[in-house]
């Protein structure tokens, strides 16, 4: 087709070659699969020809073309038994050269016969010399149609002698014999033509269906993307190490990998690149396994490793594990991943376990070795973990945890406290939104509990929406009660909320179904939600900005921010972690950091909220390097709704 792409064409052809070559083997397969019987009659007909026609003809002019025939015969059968100890992948155009050949030196020997073996005037022997030919040429047709040049050839030069000979010596019974002679070698020249192409076609069929199920087979236990096994190959394969261990006691393990922040790669760079990532690391991954050793996809950024036969002593087996996942964290970290336009470092953590000492059920050990892996990543990611019985609790509190909160969003137990944030005369200037979990059974959940589930498992989305909803609904009530002295109220959104497309049009339709100015909005991100993808977020937050949402960046400090994107971003504030302010006192550090913090902020324009302000004296420090803000227990401790509005009216006539 001209509008199809020159790289499908390509492709197309390679295939249609492929399949040429494969039919043109089986072919060749075919004729010297039958070769043996055919050499046999052959070899057995010469000999009864000869002993007939030498009695008319004299043996030493029937006894040299007998000899010729054996020694053909004895060349093409070594041919046959050369082809049979070639190794599997046979160079086909080359045997079928070499069977062409034969044909037509075993037709030269054949036809030679209807012209050196001819008895003049003696019908009957002539006859007989015709229907040996004629049997040597049908019997040729099942053994050589499957090479149609082969057949042809045999067919034209072995009876081409006879018909010309019975021409040439003329008479009714010549001529009668020369046509029927060619009228038989048409015949079998169009049969040959036929089977030829029942064969070829069949062959070609055989083919496909072989295709067809090769992919099959193959899609069903390997990765397309990176021709590593899947999970149903990688659990046969543990089935039958499971099965040897039990057996001899000899332990393995396995290693279940993780690659850290993978997900940013994709949703800020793009599926494209985040599949050359996985293909480089499978390459990375085959590289350091013994042949005994399987590594394995089970999707997305998820690798699978089986350590084999590694010690009958536990201790050694965890030992040798070990190293292997050492080594394998080095060739995966130390090198960049390079793209066709980025150059990415990646890093990976890994859980381990090791059978059977922790058990030989396939299914709890890949709970276990991913058990281990979560224990890596909390660790701080880029890290080995092992695992042990209490990961196994720690596993289970925070799948029920899980299956708690998502109760909990729709039962009731989830609210929100709202903690002042206060300028230097102490008047309230924002408050931030805080979730609370007030769980029936273990009361009051602390965030830094739960919201790391939330973000694992995905439902962090819908409590986002669930306290920007209620935040926005609340702020209604506080503008109908205190009017345009209402402060702003300052949400939190998670590094999910924040990369979804959706993210404008939902804030849109939220403060609109709760009838909320978005003026009085205000969004807090951190750090590493904004260093993802900077131009994405410096177009999301300008987006949001233009219709009145204020942003801040959330514990500021912590993370990875470049001062040069920072200045780029649509903020407006930013917030100083408590965890320099509290001690800044006491040290220097803190200090130190605190002090360079806001001057920066200052020399950006940028107001700047101090969290976790306990005291006057550190209120006091902020005060004296020019803090916008100050938010903590020395002010307010976050306050439900009905005491938020008792404060609010404190505030306000101590301000009056």
């Amino acid at each position: 087709m001209a509008g199809e792409p020159s790289m499908v064409r390509a492709s197309r052809a390679s295939d249609t070659a492929i399949e040429t070559e494969t039919v043109r083997e089986g072919l060749v397969k075919l004729l010297y699969e039958s070769l043996r019987l055919s050499l046999s009659m052959s070899v057995l007909n010469g000999f009864i020809l000869a002993a007939i026609m030498s009695p008319a003809l004299g043996l030493a002019r029937v006894g040299p073309w007998y000899l010729v025939l054996l020694l053909i015969s004895a060349l093409r059968w070594q041919d046959m038994l050369a082809y049979q100890r070639a190794p599997s992948q046979h160079d086909a155009r080359v045997w079928e050269r070499r069977a062409f050949l034969g044909a037509v030196v075993a037709g030269t020997v054949w036809g030679a016969a209807g012209w050196v073996l001819f008895a003049p005037h003696d019908p009957v022997e002539q006859v007989i010399l015709a229907f040996v030919l004629a049997g040597m040429a049908a019997g040729a047709l099942s053994v050589l149609s499957s090479l149609r040049y082969a057949v042809n050839a045999f067919l034209v030069i072995s009876l081409s002698p006879l018909i010309l000979r019975f021409l040439f010596e003329g008479g009714r019974v010549g001529w009668l014999m020369g046509g029927m002679a060619l009228l038989f070698m048409i015949a079998l020249y169009v049969t040959a033509r036929r089977l030829n192409t029942t064969i070829t076609d069949s062959l070609r069929t055989r083919y496909d269906c072989q295709q067809a199920e090769n992919s099959a087979s193959y899609q069903a236990r390997f990765d397309d993307l990176t021709e590593l096994p899947n999970r149903r190959y990688l659990h046969e394969q543990t089935q039958r190490n499971l099965a040897r261990s039990r057996r001899h006691g000899i332990g393995g393990a396995l290693l279940f990998l993780d690659l850290d922040n993978f997900k940013t790669v994709n949703d800020s760079l793009g599926h494209p690149v985040g599949d050359q990532v996985l293909r480089q690391v499978a390459d990375r991954l085959r590289t350091r396994l013994r042949t005994e050793d399987i590594a394995a996809r089970l999707g997305g950024d998820e690798f699978v490793v089986l350590l084999s036969d590694l010690s009958v002593d536990v201790q050694t087996a965890e030992a040798a594990a070990m190293r292997f996942a050492e080594d394998l964290q080095h060739v995966l970290t130390d090198h960049p991943y390079e793209t066709q336009e980025h150059v990415l470092h990646m890093s990976a953590s890994i859980g381990i376990t090791v059978f059977p000492g922790n058990g030989t059920d396939i299914d709890d050990l890949m709970r276990q070795a991913d058990t281990a892996m979560y224990d890596a990543k909390a660790s701080g990611r880029n890290a080995i973990s092992f695992y042990h019985g209490a990961l196994h609790e720690a596993a289970s509190l925070r799948l029920q945890l899980d299956r708690e909160l998502r109760a909990a969003l729709r039962g009731g137990q989830l609210s929100l406290h709202y903690q002042p944030m206060v300028d230097q005369n102490g008047q309230i200037s924002g408050l931030e939104a805080l979730l609370r979990w007030n769980h029936p059974e273990r009361g009051m959940i602390p965030p830094a509990e739960f919201i790391p589930i939330a973000e694992e498992t995905g439902i962090i989305l819908e409590l986002g929406e669930w306290v920007l909803s209620t935040a926005c609904r609340d702020l209604v009530r506080l503008l109908r009660r205190f009017g345009d002295a209402t402060p702003s109220i300052s949400v939190n959104l998670s590094a999910r909320q924040f990369r979804l497309p959706s993210l404008v049009d939902t804030v849109v339709a939220i403060a609109a179904d709760a009838g909320a100015p978005l003026s009085k909005l205000c969004l807090e991100v951190t750090e590493g939600s904004l260093m993802d993808n900077v131009e994405r977020a410096i177009s999301t937050m300008e987006s949001l900005r233009a219709l009145g949402v204020k942003f801040s960046v959330d514990d500021f400090g912590t993370g990875y921010s470049s001062l040069a994107y920072l200045k780029k971003l649509p903020v407006d504030n930013i917030k100083i972690d408590q965890s320099f302010v509290r001690d800044v006192l006491l040290d220097h550090n803190d200090a130190g950091i605190v002090g360079a913090i806001l001057s920066m902020a200052q020399h950006l324009g940028l107001a700047t909220v101090a969290e976790g302000v306990e005291s006057v004296e550190v209120r006091d420090f902020l005060i004296a390097r020019h803090c916008t803000y100050f938010q903590g227990y020395y002010f307010s401790r976050p306050l439900i709704f009905e005491h938020l509005l008792s404060f609010i009216d404190q505030a306000s006539r101590q301000r009056a």
